[in-house]
């Protein structure tokens, strides 16, 4: 918590600002108070994102999502304004970690703490599966630890189970690791597909790394879905036993083939050690971090007020269902005043948090990074792109960027080359008007390409991105290829001896999904790929990625493909080939 800056609102609606907690990409996030003394989160969107008819939309649908679901195993929301000037949304507070920070802080739980955190997971997704709703992105940073159970949070990319998105139609968005094979594939979802992802989430929880993490440090966001599909999970680290049993079944590739959440609840309360149904269910170092967070509240509202005591050490950790909550409750009469402040606050829910689906997820604290006082300037937040050089050493750049404070990672960076794909995330380095950072390779296609590490300067010029102080780069405008070019594309050309046709279907994924179905026939060869969406703009660009199906077919993947787009809407395709020669077939629309 840090102290509200003279430029921060001192109330939102009813409720008065105490402290600032943070700064993400979509808006300010404030501890504050209702009229009646409740401790709420408070999120204000960033004014120029409210300016956006469509991220208001994404907005308002997220709030109605989180309400419908609401419930004990749930965050729910209090109070909400999406149609003021600048939209606002307000929660319960609870100072509770979320699971990512507490595994990366503490180490794996026990495995009777994941037991509990089976059954309490199980039991928020029934509520959401209840509501009519997939949740499709339960990940760790999206489930908070609280004295007496976990929650789930973040409706951002819910989907109705009745096939009404939350979110951009058609577009695969997720967490990598976290999200189903028939996620990957961009298929209809329905919640055993949350099921895989309670698997995954339990897996990071008892091991400390997602289950398809691999062995690679560069291996991207790509490569782990590509795993999710075609891998069996990595539990090395996981004993035998009911816990390595029950996260096996919920990752299952065939859907039908997982336990629904009601069954995982059972095996979970089954598994539970006798000697442990009674206790606490959370680590005792996980007890006393919260006793002292809630001891930094009291001082907040009142700093002459004493310092509650330290949080005792629990017994071992057991799950918490209802049935036990009297034994439960008899511990932490005698825990301290600091337990029992917990405890209060932990009837309330945390923040919702908003998202920006044209960035890749990211894992999250329980609240947005703390901002410090210069960072990333407003005018630099979004998605950029354009081109450098030219001919075959022409290269396309997309940069998205979000606030954050020096050292936090705030820029999302795609490079894509004649015949070579980089990624990379940057640390923010140096501010002062820029942001200047240095890459970490992410992704690379193919895996021997040279992705640069060299620093890296982005500095606003008019309505113009600078990178490094000459080439501009513009506004992102579009992420969906155009609907006037959605379908199937094909055109003949006859570079040797005989006809090699080319096709090509753009689907309605998103800018960095595999929206593009790429196939070419040429005597009796039949091969098919599919490519990268690198850019919706005008022309539009694709990186073949993958073979799907080759009879003796060049699929010429790992290069990039330029559409350019006539007055007419039709389509003209161009792409070097390995020897430097340009090639171009113009396309008509099948």
């Amino acid at each position: 918590m840090r102290p509200l800056r003279d430029d921060d609102p001192p109330q939102v609606g009813p409720y008065r600002l105490l402290a600032r907690l943070g700064s993400g990409g979509m808006g300010r996030v404030f501890l504050g108070r209702s009229p009646g003394g409740r401790m709420v989160a408070v999120k204000l969107v960033h004014p120029e994102l409210a300016r956006d008819p469509e991220f208001r939309r994404r907005f308002d649908a997220e709030v109605r999502a989180a309400r419908a679901v609401g419930g004990r195993w749930t965050a729910p929301v209090l109070d909400a304004d999406t149609g003021t000037a600048v939209p606002w949304v307000a929660t319960g507070y609870v100072p509770g970690p979320s699971l990512h920070d507490a595994v990366r802080e503490h180490g794996p739980l026990p495995p009777a703490s994941a037991l509990a955190l089976a059954a309490g997971l199980a039991e928020g997704l029934a509520a959401v599966h209840e509501a009519g709703l997939v949740h499709r992105d339960l990940k760790p940073s999206n489930v908070l630890l609280t004295i007496d159970r976990p929650l789930v949070i973040d409706f951002g990319i819910v989907r109705s189970a009745a096939g009404t998105s939350h979110t951009r139609t058609g577009a695969v968005i997720g967490s990598p690791g976290y999200m189903s094979p028939e996620q990957v594939r961009g298929e209809r979802l329905d919640a055993s597909s949350d099921v895989f992802g309670l698997g995954a989430v339990l897996a990071f929880a008892a091991t400390g790394r997602p289950p398809f993490a691999g062995t690679d440090p560069d291996s991207g966001a790509h490569a782990m879905m590509f795993r999710v599909v075609t891998q069996e999970p990595d539990l090395g680290a996981l004993p035998p036993g009911p816990l390595r049993d029950l996260i096996e079944r919920c990752l299952a590739k065939d859907a039908r083939a997982r336990p629904d959440v009601r069954r995982v609840r059972a095996d979970a309360d089954a598994a539970t050690p006798a000697d442990a149904r009674d206790a606490s269910w959370l680590p005792p170092a996980l007890v006393a971090a919260l006793g002292r967070h809630t001891a930094r509240l009291l001082e907040l509202e009142n700093p002459r007020a004493p310092a509650p005591a330290p949080a005792p050490a629990p017994s071992p950790m057991a799950p918490p269902p209802a049935r036990r909550r009297s034994a439960r409750s008899a511990w932490l009469l005698g825990a301290g005043a600091a337990v029992v402040a917990v405890t209060v606050l932990t009837a309330f829910a945390v923040r919702l948090a908003v998202r920006d689906d044209d960035a890749p997820p990211t894992a999250t604290g329980t609240d947005a990074a703390p901002e410090a006082s210069d960072g990333v300037p407003a005018a630099l937040v979004g998605s950029w792109e354009g081109w450098t050089g030219d001919g075959e050493g022409q290269r396309h750049h997309r940069y998205t960027i979000q606030r954050g404070r020096l050292g936090d990672v705030v820029v999302q960076y795609r490079q894509a080359a004649t015949r070579a794909l980089c990624e990379y995330e940057g640390a923010l380095t140096a501010d002062g008007g820029s942001v200047t950072f240095r890459p970490a390779v992410t992704y690379r296609l193919p895996r021997d390409t040279a992705c640069t590490d060299e620093p890296r300067r982005l500095s606003a010029r008019g309505d113009r991105l600078a990178l490094d102080g000459a080439q501009t780069l513009h506004r992102v405008t579009r992420d969906q290829v155009d609907a006037r070019l959605r379908g199937r594309w094909s055109g003949t050309a006859s570079p040797g001896s005989s006809p090699v046709q080319r096709q090509f279907t753009f689907g309605t994924g998103s800018v960095g999904t595999e929206a593009v179905d790429i196939r070419i026939t040429a005597d009796g060869a039949d091969c098919e790929a599919t490519a990268l969406l690198i850019s919706a703009a005008e022309p539009l660009v694709i990186f073949s990625t993958r073979i799907t199906r080759r009879i003796e077919g060049d699929c010429t993947t790992n290069s990039t493909q330029i559409f350019d787009v006539t007055a007419a809407a039709s389509l003209t395709w161009r792409r070097y080939t390995p020897r430097g020669d340009l090639e171009t077939v113009p396309l008509r629309r099948r």
